[in-house]
């Protein structure tokens, strides 16, 4: 049985088999316009940075998927929507088995439609929300070496995905061990780096601030995988201890400035019982300098198992 859908999570979020449609949810359907060919709007599961995202049906198969609705940011000639959506084919490239798969996407009464698999789970935000304290030393970082098997596998492709962040993990509990999915996998990059988004220079920045790479905030267009990489190891640090990499001031100039001369708070100072080495295998990956990281992904995964090893 999929769990209740908490507001303002990941796009994805149940199971995704075709069903049949209850009566309530074929009176949703039938009050609302349905713009977008193929599906059918059922009901509002969040919002996020870059538009709302609803429990939708296929009508091709019956089968219920996740539809995010972009409005954009700024005005939009003609041409401006199909020509984003030919631009956008980068967001069905990345496959692997813990990356959310994309199904399709097109445009409508001036919105764009992304459409996604659901997946069993809850978002990596909302599981920390409901947990009485940060997660346990082994389940966080199983969790985020699932993130890390997806990025290596997107990163040999060359794609980088720009906002990794606990709200885009969708994480199933299971008996034996969580299993994680990877959501938004070049849609944010895709749109972000378009004319639609308003993001028109380099020294706009993309992403999510806590998450975010020092170099994301310079030169947001042109960062590599090892933008992924730091914003793993913040992931990783925030489900360790449910704060942030820093204390964020409240003015964002401020913050734009702490993370770009500042390093970030020492993980024990939020959690004494955190082992030396996890600690210091964190922070490589959190290195202001892109160089001074982890060479790729795949071997701070690596660092990251050796520490489950500790006696």
């Amino acid at each position: 049985m999929a769990r209740p859908v908490p507001q303002g999570v990941s796009p994805v979020l149940a199971a995704a088999p075709t069903v049949s449609l209850t009566v309530d949810d074929l009176a949703k359907i039938a009050a609302q316009p349905q713009p977008f060919a193929g599906h059918e709007i059922i009901e509002e599961l969040g919002r996020g940075g870059m538009g709302v995202v609803y429990r939708t049906r296929s009508t091709a198969d019956g089968s219920l998927v996740a539809g995010q609705v972009v409005s954009p940011a700024v005005a939009s000639s003609p041409d401006d929507l199909p020509r984003f959506v030919g631009e956008a084919n980068i967001v069905k490239e990345p496959s692997h088995p813990h990356i959310v798969p994309f199904r399709d996407f097109g445009h409508a009464d001036g919105q764009l439609f992304f459409v996604v698999e659901l997946v069993p789970g809850v978002d990596g935000q909302a599981l920390l929300r409901q947990s009485e304290g940060p997660l346990p030393v082994a389940r966080a970082i199983s969790i985020v070496c699932q993130l890390l098997e997806a990025l290596s596998a997107a990163h040999r492709k060359g794609y980088v995905h720009r906002d990794v962040k606990p709200s885009n993990l969708l994480i199933e509990e299971r008996s034996s061990q969580d299993v994680v999915w990877l959501a938004d996998f070049g849609l944010a990059r895709t749109y972000q780096a378009s004319k639609l988004s308003g993001l028109t220079t380099t020294g706009n920045i993309g992403g999510t601030l806590p998450f975010m790479a020092p170099e994301q905030i310079t030169n947001y267009r042109d960062v590599t995988p090892a933008a992924d990489q730091y914003s793993a190891a913040a992931t990783l640090y925030h489900l360790l201890t449910k704060r942030h990499t820093y204390d964020f001031p409240k003015v964002v100039a401020k913050q734009l400035l702490l993370v770009l001369q500042e390093s970030p708070k020492p993980l024990q100072q939020h959690r004494a019982d955190l082992p030396d080495q996890l600690a210091a295998v964190i922070h490589k990956g959190l290195a202001r300098i892109p160089t001074e990281r982890f060479v790729d992904v795949e071997v701070f995964r690596t660092a990251l198992l050796n520490c489950l090893r500790l006696p």
